[in-house]
């Protein structure tokens, strides 16, 4: 049996083997890249040396929203890095590296005094560059919480940090063994810590805090606290 003269089962193999080719072609061939830019940022301290190994982050700024995580890169030893491959549009660049106590300014109790800086990236200029200034470092706590009753350690505690001046500007977050806790400096600061199972813990006033039960310390100041939690 043949089909136009050309024998079917040649006939199949040939285009079985035409529809491997050409899906192999198409597997290899670029996607449709959609258009976008780079934003080049470069991260200094207070006295304008590079900061290595800080986070930078590049938030939408003009409403949209991103398919993927908030993109972001990591500063070389020159403290300089890129991302690339951003959809057009603008963008608020903030930098953080909290090992040396440089906080993350998205979060309005380390950032409500902080203008974040900007980026836009068009067509037209799909290059973008820009220098971050961090600073000033984090002073930080450490709390130790037990059992008031036991002095055994409690597990996952809580801890609640609130501007004094602003209590609704606050941030909470899991309190674990021997962790360090960044606090804004020169600020005015509220810490609550509880547990299940136990009544609340707040601070009381400490000195140079000019709010009522409120925590005050300058830039890399530290404190250690032990916190025992009444159990209820």
């Amino acid at each position: 049996m043949s089909i136009f003269g050309i024998p079917s089962l040649l006939f199949w193999e040939d285009r079985t083997r035409i529809i491997v080719i050409l899906a192999l072609a198409m597997s290899t061939m670029p996607s449709q890249a959609q258009p976008a830019g780079v934003i080049n940022a470069k991260v200094v301290d207070q006295s304008g040396n590079p900061v290595t190994g800080a986070v930078v982050q590049m938030e939408s700024a003009d409403g949209r929203i991103l398919a993927a995580a908030i993109p972001e890169c990591l500063t070389d030893e020159t403290g300089a890095c890129s991302r690339k491959d951003l959809p057009f549009g603008k963008y608020r660049v903030t930098a953080m590296k909290k090992a040396d106590g440089y906080t993350d300014v998205t979060f309005s109790l380390y950032g409500h005094n902080t203008k974040p800086l900007t980026a836009e990236i068009t067509p037209d200029a799909p290059a973008a560059s820009l220098s971050v200034k961090l600073g000033p470092k984090a002073a930080s706590i450490t709390i130790n919480v037990v059992d008031d009753a036991t002095g055994a350690r409690v597990g996952n505690p809580t801890v609640i940090l609130r501007l004094a001046s602003a209590p609704n500007v606050f941030i909470s977050s899991g309190l674990h063994s021997d962790s360090r806790i960044l606090i804004p400096p020169d600020e005015d600061i509220l810490v609550e810590v509880s547990a299940e199972g136990h009544q609340p813990w707040r601070m009381e006033m400490q000195p140079g805090a000019a709010h009522p039960n409120a925590l005050h310390l300058h830039s890399e100041e530290t404190r250690e606290f032990e916190v025992r939690l009444p159990p209820k």
